[in-house]
């Protein structure tokens, strides 16, 4: 999709990959999109925020990625705490962007909804702006808050729907997201790809069941990923 959004000598393009959520490499997916990219002949700058025990290094070249990190503290106290968290985050990935430069793709990671802010001052530098749906935000805010569908939530669903009409491609985990930015988002389905979170295979494969681990239960179930 990039390379058909920008065609030409590979070698010579840049993209920018932001995220708030995870620092990097610990968020996969977004590594593997990294590495991807890379293997492609693309330069790949990260701005994402650090870690608290590890990936806690400002800036630094990991196997040909180029990751910016910033501090933020997570946040509490409900919506508030958001706020501030978010706020932080969205001053630190302004200043880092500019201090990246000039890109050929910005590559924007939710949540939150509104990295659509920086990734729209690169667009208007000519940049390509990707929108990587991780997660759909009006859900989340109803499942964290006991608040229903207030004043903050057609907020967060006004973000959301600029964060769609910002987007040149919407990049959706699995079928229900993508769905999602057609219907809610208004999304042309021509622009919006599947690209689903996956294991490295060369580590996770295929192995003969051991039905003991489930301990005489009829059913097993493990979740691969990060659950806040």
């Amino acid at each position: 999709m990039l390379g058909e959004a920008t065609s030409g000598d590979r070698r010579s393009r840049r993209a920018l990959i932001l995220v708030e959520n995870l620092s990097v490499p610990f968020d996969r997916r977004v590594w593997q999109e990294c590495t991807t990219l890379r293997d492609a002949g693309w330069e790949v700058h990260v701005i994402c925020p650090a870690g608290t025990k590890r990936d806690t290094e400002r800036e630094v070249l990991l196997d040909g990625v180029r990751i910016h990190r910033y501090p933020l503290r997570a946040a509490t106290g409900g919506p508030a705490g958001y706020l501030r968290e978010y706020g932080t985050a969205l001053w630190h990935t302004a200043r880092l962007a500019r201090k990246v430069g000039p890109v050929d793709v910005v590559h924007a990671c939710n949540p939150p909804d509104l990295l659509f802010l920086p990734a729209r001052w690169l667009k208007r530098r000519g940049a390509r702006f990707v929108f990587d749906q991780h997660d759909l935000v009006p859900e989340l805010y109803l499942s964290r808050f006991d608040r229903g569908e207030d004043l903050l939530y057609r907020g967060v669903c006004a973000l959301e729907r600029m964060t769609y009409r910002a987007a040149d491609v919407v990049l959706a985990t699995n079928d229900s997201y993508r769905d999602v930015a057609v219907r809610r988002g208004g999304r042309r389905p021509e622009d919006v790809f599947v690209v689903r979170s996956a294991p490295d295979t060369d580590r996770f494969h295929p192995v003969p069941p051991e039905p003991e681990l489930k301990e005489g239960k009829p059913h097993l179930l493990c979740y691969l990923g990060v659950m806040g």
